[in-house]
């Protein structure tokens, strides 16, 4: 996924085609992911900084019980969640239709909770699994979402990848008391595979300390 930007991030390439692990929450250090996302800080889609343009398109899904969500301010992605939870995902909205796209393991079973945004509000909302990639057949480990309204904003498709290119990605950074809040990172691709039969086609990309 490609965005046009102005300024110094100009082409910034949007991997969410596997947030960090596949989907799931980043481990490294607060301080570096936002230190690997500084050269960026002032960079714009449009109108709308680059930091806000991941994260309107960026979501967070609970697997869990009883889960219930109350945001702490309307245009922050914070809030405070209570129930039992079993796991905790990134997901990217990729398709006006209401599709998101996680990783398969963070909806493996029980019912899932979807914190998006939807036309610049916070929201809280259960999500169906379309479909889900089965690991024992060698599927991807990837997963696909479905709120049942359309979205006003999500991310597109870049047709290629280029070795050295930058990119940016936004996850989940669970704080303290349930504190849930995005984070966003950056980093270069390292190596472009085209794959196999046996082996799925993959990029690698470096993050801080950190390899994806």
């Amino acid at each position: 996924m490609k965005s046009r930007t102005t300024g110094a991030a100009a082409g910034i390439l949007l991997l969410i085609s596997c947030f960090l692990s596949g989907g799931c929450v980043h481990y490294n250090t607060s301080a570096r992911r936002d230190a690997s996302f500084l050269p960026y800080a002032g960079a714009k889609v449009g109108q709308v900084s680059l930091r806000e343009f991941l994260r309107t398109r960026s979501a967070v899904v609970f697997e869990g019980d009883q889960l219930s969500f109350t945001a702490s301010g309307t245009n922050s992605r914070m809030g405070r969640l209570t129930g039992t939870v079993f796991s905790i995902g990134a997901a990217a909205a990729i398709d006006r239709r209401g599709y998101f796209l996680t990783a398969a393991h963070c909806v493996e079973k029980g019912t899932f909770l979807l914190l998006f945004f939807d036309k610049g509000q916070l929201q809280a909302q259960p999500v169906r699994v379309v479909w889900r990639g089965d690991d024992s057949k060698m599927q991807p480990d990837l997963a696909l979402l479905q709120v049942p309204f359309p979205l006003q904003d999500v991310f597109e498709w870049t047709p290629t990848l280029t070795n050295g290119e930058s990119i940016v990605a936004v996850g989940v950074n669970p704080g303290p008391d349930r504190l849930i809040a995005s984070q966003c990172m950056a980093g270069k691709i390292l190596r472009l595979d085209t794959g196999s039969e046996a082996v799925l086609p993959h990029s690698k990309a470096a993050f801080p300390h950190q390899e994806i």
